[in-house]
């Protein structure tokens, strides 16, 4: 069983790394599989002004096995 992990990014020298979803996968040895997460917006949010707010423009994310062990980053 694998647990492919999908994180939120920050960018330069912001270290932000925040799980926002994960997926177990029951895999035989050398089988690979494409995985779908969907990505629940309030785990986007930050707290501001005295409320959450989801910030416009665009977020990086990047999947692996742990928050140490993330593939290349990819911006949507």
């Amino acid at each position: 069983e694998d647990v492919p992990q999908l994180y939120l990014v920050g960018r330069g020298p912001e270290k932000l790394r925040r799980l926002v979803g994960f997926e177990r996968v029951a895999l035989q040895p050398g089988e690979s599989r494409e995985v779908r997460m969907q990505i629940d917006e309030r785990l986007l949010a930050e707290f501001e002004a005295g409320g959450w707010r989801v910030a416009p423009g665009d977020y990086r994310f990047a999947a692996g096995k742990s928050a140490v062990e993330l593939g290349a980053a990819l911006e949507l």
